[in-house]
């Protein structure tokens, strides 16, 4: 996830080759992150998965696919965000398992290896949870 900071820098590198990824629950405030950076990602032809709640926004007039979260949380009189948090999880769950799949036996080589280097600490005596190898 791109720090506040960093959005500009990255919209600006990104083509059309690419695909930007811009969740928000309002879907407004072009002038904030990380609304700004729809003129960027339009300018540079980027195709834009937008992750907003349902009516219409500013985030849902330019992106290229708008998929729906939960709608069903006030902006601010709400206590927590959780089918808002819950729902934009799913989501990109969904769209991680997919783009995984593409290329399911390289992608899943390339996450034993790095999970392997990365976490050669971890150990469990519960035996559903032991590796084989």
């Amino acid at each position: 996830m791109a720090r506040p900071s960093e959005m500009g820098l990255i919209s600006h590198s990104l083509t059309p080759a690419d695909c930007g990824l811009i969740i928000s629950y309002s879907g407004n405030s072009p002038e904030k992150d990380p609304i700004s950076s729809v003129k960027i990602l339009k300018r540079n032809g980027v195709p834009i998965i937008g992750l907003t709640s349902g009516g219409q926004n500013y985030l849902r007039d330019y992106a290229t696919v708008v998929l729906n979260i939960s709608s069903r949380e006030k902006l601010y009189s709400k206590i927590t965000n959780f089918a808002t948090e819950e729902s934009i999880m799913l989501v990109l769950d969904v769209l991680y398992g997919k783009v995984f799949a593409l290329d399911y036996q390289k992608n899943l080589a390339i996450k034993i290896n790095n999970a392997k280097d990365l976490e050669s600490e971890r150990a469990s005596n519960f035996k559903a949870m032991q590796e084989d190898f």
